[in-house]
């Protein structure tokens, strides 16, 4: 705009051109303004889905360990929850749900004495070898290894 007005052309076709390219801009903004607001609104709808799923999981991941178990409570499809998950912290709800598992079961073996198999159930698997199998691939180790490393290193500080 500012080189358009620089234009050698009579002044008033000069404040036409200006006009209507203010015009321009101003009804691009308002489309810009309003795509925002259409995103934010799904954003934020979704980000409404997520807390009420992270709740959901702070209360139930050791009764409740598939995604459609929660998508039902809360009226809503895997899919879109998953969605919902993975917009608001990166990961799918299923990921979401095993990484709090996977806490509370590294929290019980460091700091209970309870045997992996009580564990294994307090978390909801019907076999201690489900739950070893899960614990190893979350984690690179079984259960057992992963309570003599932390007895480890706590003799060793």
């Amino acid at each position: 705009m500012s080189e358009d007005s620089l234009i050698d052309a009579p002044a008033e076709d000069v404040h036409t051109l200006l006009r209507y390219q203010l015009y321009a801009l101003v009804t691009w903004l308002g489309i810009i303004h309003n795509r925002h607001r259409v995103r934010d609104k799904s954003h934020s709808h979704a980000l409404l889905r997520f807390t009420r799923f992270q709740k959901l999981v702070e209360e139930r991941f050791a009764e409740w360990s598939q995604v459609s178990e929660y998508a039902l409570r809360l009226g809503c499809t895997e899919r879109s929850l998953t969605r919902a998950t993975t917009a608001a912290v990166g990961v799918s709800a299923k990921a979401f749900i095993s990484t709090r598992i996977n806490l509370e079961a590294k929290r019980l073996l460091v700091h209970t004495d309870f045997p992996i198999c009580a564990i294994a159930e307090k978390l909801g698997f019907e076999e201690a070898t489900h739950f070893s199998k899960f614990f190893k691939r979350e984690t690179g180790c079984t259960p057992a290894e992963f309570r003599r490393r932390q007895v480890a290193f706590d003799v060793a500080k």
